[in-house]
C-alpha cells in the first residue's frame, strides 16, 4: 500500500498524499484471495495455539503471516527457507549457549545476528531467519527465559504454521505461477520490442541519448527481472512439466540478453544521424516482428503460431549480409545480426 522507495533526506519536498497511498479501484483478485486465506489461516494459527496452550505458541501464527505468499510456489520456498534457517540457528545457539560465552560475547554476536538478519532479508531469507533464530535464543537466555524447550517449541511452531500455509496455498482459493507467467513474459516481450523501437528511432533518424531511451530501457529491464522472479516461481510449483520449465528459462534468458544487445546499441549512441543503410531497415522489421510475435503467441491458437513463425523465421533465413554497408556502421549491423540470432533461437524453441 505504500511506496517503498526511500525519501531523499537531504531534499526538501512536499508531495501529496495520493502519491504515497494506492488509491486505485481497480484491485488484483489474486489479492483479494491472498488477504482472505492469510486472515483465515491467522486466525486458525491463533486459535489452536490459544485453545490449546501451547507455550510461546505466538510464533505458530507469526510463522502463517511471514512464510505465507500469494502463490504456492512462493509459499514452498519461503516455508523450506524458514525452516532450514530455524533448524541451522537453533543448533548453532545450543552450541552457543554450551560453551557459555560471556555476558560481552552474547551482546556481540547478538548484534552481528541483527546485521545478518538486516543484510540477508531481501537476499537470503534462509541466511536471515539463521541469524534472527539465534538473536530471539540469545536473547531470551540473556533475560533468564531461555532453555532447550524454547528452541524445540520454536521448531515445532516454525514447522506447523509453514505445514498450515503450504496446506491453504494448496488448497485455498490456489493460485500457480503457470497461470501468471504467460502474462508477464508478454509483457516483458512488449517492453524489449519498444525499446528497440526507440533504439531504431534514435539510430534512423539521429536522436542521441534522451530521456525517453533511458525511460524505456528500464521499463523493458524492470520487466525481464519481473520474468525471472516468475521462472523461479515456476520451478517451485507443484505440477509444472519439466519441459515447460525449461522453455520458460529459455524465454527469459533469450529475452535479457536481446536487452543487452540493446544496450550495447544504446551505449554507442551519438546525437546526428548515423543509419543510412537500408539493410538496417531490414534488421529491425525483421527482429521486432519476431519480438511481437513471440508476445502474441499465447493468444493465438497452434496452426496460427506454427504459420507465423515458419513466415518470420524465414525472413531471419533470408536476411542481407553487410556488404555495401560504411565501415562506421558496420559495428551496429554487428549488434542487430546478434540480436536476430537470439530472437530466431527464441522462435524456434516454441511459445510457452
Amino acid at each position: 500500500m505504500f511506496a517503498v522507495e526511500l525519501l531523499d533526506v537531504q531534499t526538501w519536498q512536499l508531495k501529496p498524499l495520493a502519491t504515497a497511498l494506492n488509491f486505485s479501484r481497480n484491485i488484483d483478485p489474486s489479492l483479494v484471495r491472498f488477504g482472505l486465506r492469510l486472515s483465515v489461516c491467522t486466525e486458525l494459527a491463533t486459535f489452536i495455539y490459544r485453545g490449546w496452550g501451547i507455550p510461546h505458541g505466538y510464533w505458530l501464527p507469526f510463522t502463517v503471516v511471514v512464510v505465507m505468499q500469494p502463490d504456492y510456489g512462493s509459499t514452498r520456498r519461503r516455508a523450506g527457507q524458514r525452516l532450514a534457517g530455524t533448524l541451522a540457528g537453533s543448533l548453532v545457539a545450543s552450541a552457543l549457549l554450551w560453551i557459555h560465552p560471556g555476558s560481552t560475547w552474547h551482546l556481540a554476536i547478538m548484534g552481528g545476528c541483527v546485521f545478518a538478519f538486516a543484510y540477508h532479508l531481501k537476499r537470503n531469507y534462509a541466511a536471515a531467519v539463521f541469524g534472527a533464530t539465534i538473536f530471539v535464543v540469545l536473547l531470551l537466555e540473556h533475560t533468564g527465559q531461555g532453555g532447550a524447550h524454547i528452541e524445540l517449541e520454536r521448531i515445532g511452531a516454525t514447522l506447523a504454521g509453514g505445514v498450515i500455509a503450504l496446506v491453504a496455498a494448496w488448497l485455498f482459493w490456489p493460485m500457480w505461477e503457470h497461470d501468471r507467467f504467460v502474462p508477464v513474459l508478454a509483457g516483458a516481450l512488449r517492453s524489449t520490442d519498444e525499446y528497440w523501437v526507440q533504439l531504431q528511432h534514435c539510430l534512423q533518424v539521429g536522436g542521441g541519448l534522451d530521456d525517453v531511451t533511458v525511460q524505456t530501457k528500464r521499463r523493458a529491464e524492470s520487466a525481464s527481472v519481473a520474468v525471472f522472479s516468475s521462472v523461479g516461481r515456476l520451478f517451485a510449483d507443484a505440477h509444472n512439466p519439466r519441459a515447460e520449465i525449461e522453455r520458460a528459462a529459455t524465454l527469459a534468458n533469450g529475452n535479457q540478453r536481446v536487452l543487452r544487445l540493446a544496450n550495447l546499441l544504446m551505449v554507442g549512441l551519438r546525437d546526428g544521424p548515423r543509419v543510412t543503410s537500408p539493410v538496417y531497415e531490414r534488421y529491425f522489421a525483421t527482429i521486432l516482428r519476431g519480438l511481437d510475435l513471440l508476445a502474441r503467441s499465447a493468444v493465438m491458437s497452434g496452426a496460427e503460431v506454427s504459420t507465423a513463425r515458419s513466415e518470420v523465421m524465414n525472413e531471419f533465413d533470408t536476411l542481407p549480409t553487410a556488404d555495401g554497408v560504411p565501415t562506421d556502421e558496420s559495428s551496429a549491423l554487428t549488434q542487430l545480426a546478434r540480436t536476430a540470432t537470439e530472437v530466431r533461437a527464441m522462435l524456434a524453441a516454441g511459445a510457452y
